[in-house]
């Protein structure tokens, strides 16, 4: 079935229940939007999420999605949405994401560093009001690229894997990889990974250590209890231009250390690499207390919660 295709309009409009990951994903998403929204669309809507949510994002508030449930991973995580979205009591439920079930067993490339930044949405949707955060027009005069750029071509980095025998996997966020070929690699080491090429889940799992900034992946690695960083270059910006902060502080909940500058986020790698991956104890307890949940049902309370619609 192709997308947008008069068979996928007719199975979106007539399915009873309608199941996904994506608010998108849709025929077309601003006629589909008025149809769910204004209440023309009577059938269930269950949003399975592909993402621990620990923002404020308004886009996926009660009033603009009119989903009839909405999973949820973690009790922080399920309080913040009846709190905060104003989903309609029952409607959010805590099942966690299905596919932490896989996360339970996974083999480690003990020399695999993975790194994983997520998009960008000024960059990624350029609109008029881009420029009030930085000019778009020209990919590689971005922040964005210039900081990764510049961090993937460093020479301390070269160095050290070279010294530790290591290599480095760029993947960036599915909406940034038009841009991959814009990032210049110089090191045999390091490799440019693209989707569909390359699985995330798989990426995941068999890395030792991730470097990421601000994606919901890095709750994905402390889940498998593994040593990560997230690298902020860009945290007032992020902040102003795609999401404000919600419960969630990576300060003080993050599951690795918070580097703002390259030579911080160097100086930690040296020092995860000197220990071997190992993770340190108030990240693993973080991790404890975060995931409420951490076994192998999560499918099969999401399967039951929406059996029962």
């Amino acid at each position: 079935m192709s997308y947008g295709s008069l068979r996928h309009w007719i199975l979106y409009l007539t399915a009873r229940v309608n199941i996904s990951s994506q608010k998108g994903g849709k025929p077309n998403a601003a006629v589909c939007y008025a149809l769910e929204v204004k209440g023309f669309l009577r059938n269930t809507r269950v949003f399975l999420q592909h993402g621990i949510i620990k923002d404020d994002m308004d886009w996926l508030h009660y009033e603009n999605t009119k989903m009839t449930r909405f999973v949820t991973s973690t009790k922080r995580e399920y309080r913040f949405l009846c709190d905060t979205f104003g989903y309609p009591e029952g409607a959010v439920i805590q099942t966690g994401l299905c596919r932490f079930d896989n996360l339970q067993q996974f083999t480690v490339k003990p020399r695999q560093i993975l790194v994983m930044p997520t998009w960008r949405s000024w960059i990624a949707t350029p609109t008029s009001a881009s420029k009030a955060i930085e000019e778009v027009a020209d990919f590689q005069q971005t922040t964005y690229y210039r900081c990764w750029n510049a961090f993937l071509n460093n020479p301390l980095l070269h160095r050290l894997l070279e010294r530790y025998d290591m290599t480095l996997v760029f993947y960036p966020h599915r909406d940034m990889q038009r841009f991959l070929p814009d990032f210049t690699v110089c090191s045999e080491r390091i490799r440019k990974a693209a989707w569909p090429e390359d699985d995330v889940q798989t990426l995941l799992k068999e890395s030792a250590y991730l470097i990421t900034d601000f994606s919901s992946i890095a709750m994905d690695f402390a889940y498998m209890k593994k040593r990560l960083m997230y690298y902020q270059f860009d945290v007032e910006d992020f902040r102003r231009g795609q999401y404000a902060e919600g419960y969630f502080s990576y300060e003080r909940d993050g599951f690795g250390k918070v580097c703002y500058t390259q030579d911080e986020a160097l100086e930690e790698l040296t020092a995860a690499m000197e220990d071997g991956f190992a993770n340190p104890a108030v990240y693993q307890e973080r991790a404890q207390a975060f995931f409420d949940l951490h076994d192998d049902k999560n499918c099969e309370r999401t399967y039951y919660a929406v059996k029962e619609l």
